[in-house]
């Protein structure tokens, strides 16, 4: 239902209905959507932009194995979005991502702007 709202397949685009349907399916621990939400919260897309909660769901999305969201992740650390800088994290996310193929983004396309 996310990227249904979120592209205007067979319904009307709408991007806080989207990040409802991501936020439902991250909460049940669906990496795909973490990864998705997460993108949605760094852009304001759908939701009050909040960088802190961005890392938090990019970061829960990486544990699971996205790669794109590994790459978010590690990026946070890098520049201090939303998470205190920290070299040594940043260096683990980019490690654990390394091997794992290409970087996906955030693979579902949901909160994406146009």
């Amino acid at each position: 239902m996310a990227l249904r709202f979120a592209m205007g397949h067979g319904v009307p685009k709408d991007p806080v209905a989207s990040a409802f349907w991501l936020e439902a399916a991250a909460k049940q621990e669906h990496g795909e959507a973490q990864a998705a939400l997460g993108d949605c919260y760094y852009h304001g897309r759908g939701v009050k932009r909040d960088l802190a909660l961005a890392a938090s769901w990019l970061r829960s999305a990486a544990r699971k194995g996205h790669v794109g969201a590994m790459v978010g992740a590690a990026f946070c650390h890098l520049l201090g979005t939303g998470v205190p800088y920290n070299a040594s994290e940043v260096s683990w996310w980019w490690r654990r991502r390394r091997g794992r193929g290409k970087d996906r983004g955030s693979a579902t396309g949901a909160c994406r702007g146009p």
